[in-house]
């Protein structure tokens, strides 16, 4: 039996973590906000010839944009074709890909002078990935600095009247399925975090209680097939409900995505059952609550990874929902590849370790 002391220190740690989670987890949303991208790859290629003015000498628009993008948010690769351009940007070496016209700065200042020309070019720009807030952060980011850069560049142009064409389809066709994204994503986070604490918390009602935990493989993988295939039950009747309340059209692919979830429940059910298992103590085990609840941030299905400083970004290697969650939903978009396929390959080995973890003979009592 536990001693009021050690009773009092308990109560008082919990205090403090329901305290102090919550403002911990604001500022490390603040933080991850505030700082901005951190060197993203961008290639670029400028056909852009550019256009003589009789008092402002020779203007190329977007030589003026290269210059004033800041180098510590965008990693700058210029290209010497469209075609270098795009094979950098299909290989994965840059993230965002922009391709400048040749008549860009000409069509521009007519466009200034004579506001009913149609814009015949457009600035073709694409993003890679799915995550929409990692799109509108691209976005804002290189439009911020177009605008700014080229209106100081002279030629009668201002912000006010500034005619940007830009070729909007790659980001809207990207942006397109956002709200099935951020649900399916939340609900899938979920889905884990449950998982994991419910499978942990039942293992320490039974230790508490002296009985005996699961042990050997079969018992384990019973373990981890009950909790993981709650998990995922979970969410696909909370996914059905969104849909059936709030009219959300689930992705195309949805149950083909939601398999690749069930391996990441059944990893988030072995992790608490090896550690479970082996732990001594109850404060072994609360390190692993936040374990489940980081991945919110650095998994990078909600939060963009490219918000993580560079020297940071080994981190999400960590957490099994940067391949697991990550896979599913790209699964689930029709967007999978071989990333994906890794990403699910290293979900299921995950999940195999900790099992056959768990499975090993065990001899601890929880205190």
């Amino acid at each position: 039996m536990r001693s009021p002391l050690k009773t009092l220190s308990a109560i008082k740690q919990q205090l403090a973590i329901l305290v102090l989670a919550p403002l911990l987890i604001v500022a490390t949303l603040l933080l991850l906000l505030g700082l901005g991208l951190h060197q993203l790859p961008l290639v670029i290629s400028n056909e852009d010839r550019g256009f003589d003015m009789p008092m402002a000498g020779h203007i190329n628009m977007p030589e003026t944009l290269i210059k004033a993008l800041d180098p510590r948010a965008l990693k700058v690769t210029l290209a010497g074709s469209p075609a270098e351009a795009q094979a950098l940007f299909e290989a994965g070496k840059a993230k965002v890909y922009l391709q400048f016209p040749a008549e860009l700065t000409q069509d521009m200042l007519i466009k200034v002078d004579d506001p009913t020309y149609v814009l015949p070019h457009k600035i073709e720009i694409r993003v890679e990935g799915d995550n929409p807030l990692f799109r509108l952060l691209v976005a804002a980011t290189i439009a911020k600095t177009s605008i700014a850069a080229i209106a100081e560049s002279g030629g009668g142009i201002s912000p006010d009247s500034l005619p940007i064409p830009i070729d909007l389809g790659p980001l809207l066709e990207g942006l397109a399925p956002a709200p099935a994204y951020m649900a399916t994503a939340v609900l899938g986070f979920l889905a884990w975090v449950l998982t994991g604490l419910l499978s942990l918390f039942d293992l320490l009602s039974l230790r508490r209680a002296k009985a005996e935990p699961p042990e050997g493989p079969g018992a384990a993988l019973t373990f981890a097939l009950a909790f993981g295939l709650g998990g995922w039950l979970l969410y696909l009747g909370l996914a059905g409900l969104a849909a059936l309340i709030t009219g959300l059209v689930l992705p195309a692919r949805f149950v083909a995505g939601s398999a690749v979830l069930l391996l990441l429940c059944l990893a988030a059910a072995s992790i608490s059952l090896a550690a479970g298992t082996r732990a001594k103590s109850v404060d072994h085990l609360r390190p692993l609550i936040p374990y489940f609840i980081l991945p919110l941030f650095f998994a990078g299905f909600l939060f963009p990874l490219e918000l993580l400083p560079t020297w940071l970004r080994w981190l999400p290697w960590l957490f099994p929902p940067f391949y697991g969650l990550n896979a599913t939903l790209a699964v689930e978009l029709g967007r999978s590849g071989s990333a994906t396929v890794w990403s699910i390959a290293a979900t299921g080995l995950i999940a195999l370790v900790f099992l056959a973890l768990a499975s090993l003979p065990h001899r601890n009592k929880i205190a």
